[in-house]
């Protein structure tokens, strides 16, 4: 299981975009002002994708139903749901550069790309640690906390973590490390 995996089991509301309370510190009732935009963001999507947005973007982060984790497997729906976060918090003035940093850490936290090859796998995930590093390190300190707010676990797990900032760097010199530390998280 990778980092990211791990990351998501840790805190399934990360994928959970408009989940209750998490964007409240940006804007509030953020939850409520995301359900009753829900219908500008149907173009393209089925009835069933229709339905898994509106779940989705109800959804509690504490307690999930099946269907709001069935919505963040559909890219179609989690991408429509992370672009209506995204509008929200610019609408309400939100550093565009913390925006840049919650889409690109949704985006990449529920990325599924697999790959057989386990050295590939590993270099994998580390370029995508970097991206979101990337992304986190341009914040000012004001966003950086808020950032943290939003996603603790994560601030723990990764952005606070040097070894991984450096292995990211450069994936192909240090996949061998980067393996025997995410065995080392799992036990």
């Amino acid at each position: 299981m990778s980092l990211l995996k791990t990351g998501i089991l840790l805190v399934l509301g990360v994928v959970i975009v408009a989940a209750k309370s998490r964007y409240d510190v940006l804007v509030p009732d953020f939850e409520e002002l995301a359900k009753n935009r829900t219908d500008k963001y149907f173009d393209g999507l089925d009835k069933k994708q229709r339905d898994l947005l509106v779940e989705l973007v109800m959804a509690d982060e504490a307690k999930p139903t099946p269907k709001a984790v069935e919505a963040t497997q559909d890219p179609a729906v989690f991408k429509k749901a992370v672009r209506l976060s995204a509008d929200l918090l610019l609408e309400h003035k939100v550093d565009r550069k913390l925006v840049e940093f919650i889409v690109e850490m949704l985006h990449q936290t529920n990325n599924n790309t697999q790959f057989a090859d386990e050295d590939e796998q590993i270099q994998n995930e580390l370029y995508v640690i970097g991206k979101i590093l990337a992304k986190y390190d341009v914040l000012g300190e004001k966003e950086k906390k808020l950032a943290d707010q939003i996603f603790p676990d994560y601030a723990n797990a990764m952005y606070h973590v040097p070894q991984l900032r450096e292995w990211s760097k450069a994936p192909e010199k240090h996949s061998i490390a980067y393996f025997r530390f995410k065995n080392q998280l799992q036990g």
